[in-house]
């Protein structure tokens, strides 16, 4: 089940989802911001 975090800084605020993979052994993540978007896969330990 995705994971969404709402965060916010005084240089603007992002959006960030996350869940695992299928393997279970990463998760991926996806922030959406004012700025641009970006995308990376993290260890799940």
């Amino acid at each position: 089940m995705p994971v969404v975090m709402a965060k916010g800084g005084e240089q603007g605020g992002n959006l960030q989802v996350s869940e695992l993979t299928p393997d279970g052994k990463h998760l991926a993540v996806r922030t959406l911001g004012v700025s641009g978007d970006k995308q990376s896969t993290e260890d799940a330990d």
